[in-house]
């Protein structure tokens, strides 16, 4: 048994075996790389079997692909774009706001290299969001604020991109307002 790349990885297991022997072949991939399956089509791994009749396998590896995990408040909305990619392959993540809310940000958890643990940073304003997926999984989440804010009788009225507000004494104001 071998392997169809040995960049990719490599297969334990491979010698020869005498008649009626327990046959234990493992295919393991080296970082970056997944077992896609071997030569026969079989997915089994460790592939386990008695050997009765010369044989060979070859096992398959492929380019592992990343994942993007993208989380929102459903309450609030529904985020689009999850799954796994290839590197290079352009991503795109889109946020839905339900009723009552709007898209504000989005925001990705920084993992630390070493040690474990990370932090939550803002990233894009941008909805949709399109990126180019890195050797590495994303993390990311959809913040939505409300679309109506009342204080002391005043109420904000925000969309995507402007704001209105209501005075009952003072009539409408229509501008650039930040909130």
């Amino acid at each position: 048994a071998v392997a169809n790349d040995t960049v990719k990885g490599k297969v334990k297991g491979a010698k020869y075996y005498l008649p009626n022997e327990k046959v234990t072949l493992e295919a393991v991939p080296y970082d970056k790389y997944k077992f896609v399956k071997w030569n026969d089509g079989s997915t089994e791994n460790p592939r386990i079997f008695t050997a009765t009749q010369d044989c060979s396998f070859t096992a398959e590896f492929a380019i592992k692909p990343y994942e993007v995990i993208l989380s929102c408040d459903t309450i609030q909305g529904t985020v689009t774009g999850s799954g796994e990619y290839k590197p290079g392959t352009p991503v795109t993540i889109s946020a839905t706001a339900k009723e009552g809310y709007i898209f504000s940000y989005w925001k990705y958890y920084y993992e630390y290299e070493y040690g474990g643990g990370g932090y939550w940073t803002t990233f894009s304003y941008e909805n949709p969001y399109t990126f180019e997926m890195g050797e590495k999984v994303y993390n990311i989440e959809a913040i939505f604020k409300k679309a109506k804010y009342e204080v002391d009788g005043i109420y904000y009225y925000l969309s995507e991109d402007s704001a209105t507000v209501t005075s009952p004494n003072e009539g409408n104001y229509s501008g650039d307002i930040v909130i």
